[in-house]
């Protein structure tokens, strides 16, 4: 995988992008993958880091953000209706854009400001996923990260060390649907501590008219637990969503 830049730094730069994977025994699939590439840090990828942040004059253009290469290599197993993935891997990434909490000493006025440097991440995980028909469907996964980075180590103040996810969902009847989530996150710890857990419970009810049309309930934050969504901003408490939703 080749990328030329020519503007911002004009360079060259090139990574892996190969699959390979083959069975190793009934129902059991090895496989493993190297990929990388030019990530592009536009206005659009600014605003999903954080809603909240500010034009700074200093970093009028971003460099891109270059995946070196992400290895990583695990084994599938399916046992019907339950299948189960367990993998590792590593990443090296370089000018990696990281979110980073910014105050203006005038106005008091804190807002994401971002850094960037070359990271490194060994990580390791797992999923379950649980299908029975297409009226009880449930997963849990988790993943561990190990984060280093050439920079200070306050940068790497959001990135997440554990990340732990449930989900569940029944069909109460034909067309009805309940479900259920949690997520879960530990950020990584710097010199002046951690940020405070994510700690999300989370439930839906929606009622599926047809293939397009949908009318759904969402509750959030069911557990009025504080956490930074965002550098400098509290999650929102207890909320719910109502709304009707249309694909074409």
């Amino acid at each position: 995988h080749a990328d030329l830049l020519t503007a911002n730094g004009k360079k060259a730069a090139f990574a892996p992008d190969v699959k390979f994977e083959g069975p190793i025994a009934q129902n059991m699939t090895f496989y493993a993958t190297a990929t990388g590439g030019n990530n592009l840090n536009t206005f659009a990828t600014l605003s999903e880091l954080s809603p909240y942040w500010s034009y700074n004059s200093g970093n009028a253009q971003y460099t891109p953000t270059y995946k070196v290469f992400d290895v990583e290599t695990g084994i599938r197993m399916t046992f019907e209706p339950l299948a189960i993935y367990l993998y590792t891997g590593y990443d090296y990434q370089k000018y990696n854009l990281l979110p980073t909490i910014a105050l203006n000493h005038t106005t008091g006025f804190i807002y994401t400001d971002f850094a960037q440097t070359d990271t490194r991440t060994y990580f390791l995980g797992g999923k379950l996923s649980y299908d029975y028909g297409g009226w009880i469907t449930a997963s849990a996964d988790a993943r561990y990260n190990k984060w280093s980075c050439d920079g200070e180590e306050q940068l790497l103040l959001f990135t997440p060390m554990l990340e732990a996810n449930l989900k569940a969902r029944a069909r109460i009847c034909e067309g009805l649907y309940a479900g259920i989530s949690h997520k879960f996150a530990r950020h990584t710890k710097c010199d002046d501590g951690r940020i405070r857990d994510t700690n999300n419970l989370g439930a839906e009810v929606f009622y599926r008219f047809n293939k397009m049309l949908r009318a759904y309930i969402q509750g959030d934050n069911l557990l009025n637990k504080n956490y930074y969504s965002y550098a400098g901003y509290l999650s929102r408490g207890i909320n719910f969503t109502a709304g009707v939703e249309c694909n074409f």
